[in-house]
Formats: C-alpha cells, structure tokens, sequence
C-alpha cells in the first residue's frame, strides 16, 4: 500500500522531460526530432534501423513546414503589380455596329443646364466594337446611381450624336419610362445589353438609348 507521500512522488513532473518554452524554442531552431527526446528514449532510438530515423525526420520537417505556412500571411485579393491582360490578347467577339458611350455633366457651380450649350456638356467617353470591350468599358465608368442628378449616360451608334440636331435623329422620338434608382443599374445594363446585341425591335430604326437621374427620383 503506497503512502500519500509515495502518491505525490508520482504526479511530480519529469526533470529530464523539456519544458513546453524550451520545445517551442527548439520548434523553432528546427532542431531533430530524434535530438529533444531525452533519456532512454533516445538511445532507444539509436538501436532502430536508420530509415526509422529517416521516417522521423521528414515527418517532424513536414509538421514544421506546415507550422510555417499556418504563420505566414494570406495572399492579396489582388496583385496590383500583375500585368493586366491585354484585350489583343483575348480572342474578340464583333458587334454587328460599333458603338459610342457619351455622358452630359450640369455646368460647374450649379446643376442647371442653361448656362452653356447642350452640345458642349456632351462628352464621348469610348467607342467599342466587340463585346469584350464593352464590358472593359463598363467596368471602370460609374454607375447609373452614384451619379449626381443632371448627369446623364448617351449609348449611341457610332457616327451618331446624342442631339436631335444630327440627321439621323431628325426625324425619330423617344419612349422613356421610370425606374426606382435601386433598380437603376441593373436595367441601365441589361438596356445597353438588348441594344448593343440587335435585341431591340426594329433593331435597325434604334439610334441609342440614355439614362438619367433626376432630382427626387
């Protein structure tokens, strides 16, 4: 029958066994994994066959890498300093016309249009011929509902302005209708999706199609 002193004994630690500090320290160096087990632990493992030790070895080196990679930093969601694919690059899918995106902005110091021309406030942003480089287009120009009122977006055929003045508007209209500016964006795309893409019935008698944001809507 063992005493409470004998009990005790039992549950003191290992003098020859290293300190959690000292493993991790070790951990750290890199050091063997044969090389921190002490006692007869270790010269128990001298007497084993050399491709034990091996084994040992590249499992430890493996258990460290991956503590290794776990520390290192997470990859940036983009790499700013990549190249950007060139759009020669990529094989092109031609629209049946070309096609010009223009944008009106209010004159400066005030949103109303009246101090210079209408046809001075119309801007071409880019003229595109494919469908990859609509969608380069549209990638980078603002949105319909990040747009201050007044400013409007003109998708035209090429060779044609935004104004009635030019000759292939002479004589035409226009139908237009209302939309809550949370939905402003999505039908803006698929708009210019219809027209750009023959979608649009007669396709041949549409000139283009404008989208603007007005006070209070």
């Amino acid at each position: 029958m063992s005493t409470w002193a004998d009990r005790t004994e039992v549950l003191k630690p290992r003098d020859d066994r290293p300190s959690y500090r000292e493993r991790d320290d070790r951990d750290r160096r890199g050091d063997d994994f044969l090389d921190r087990r002490r006692g007869p632990d270790r010269d128990r493992d001298r007497d084993r066959d050399p491709r034990d030790r091996d084994i040992h070895r590249d499992r430890d080196r493996d258990l460290r890498d991956g503590r290794d990679r776990d520390r290192r930093p997470p990859p940036p969601l983009f790499n700013h300093k990549a190249n950007p694919i060139a759009l020669s690059s990529i094989k092109q899918h031609r629209l049946k016309h070309a096609w010009t995106l223009w944008y009106t902005k209010p004159s400066e110091g005030t949103l109303a249009r009246d101090m210079r021309s209408y046809s001075e406030q119309v801007k071409p942003l880019m003229t595109f011929r494919t469908v990859e480089e609509f969608w380069a287009l549209y990638s980078h120009v603002i949105r319909p509902n990040k747009m201050q009122p007044s400013t409007d977006y003109h998708l035209f055929r090429d060779g044609i302005r935004p104004l009635w003045e030019d000759r292939e508007n002479k004589k035409g209209g226009k139908v237009f209708f209302r939309t809550p500016k949370i939905h402003t964006n999505r039908t803006w795309e698929n708009l210019m999706v219809a027209t750009i893409g023959e979608q649009l019935e007669p396709a041949e008698e549409i000139c283009g199609v404008v989208v603007g944001i007005k006070f209070g809507v």
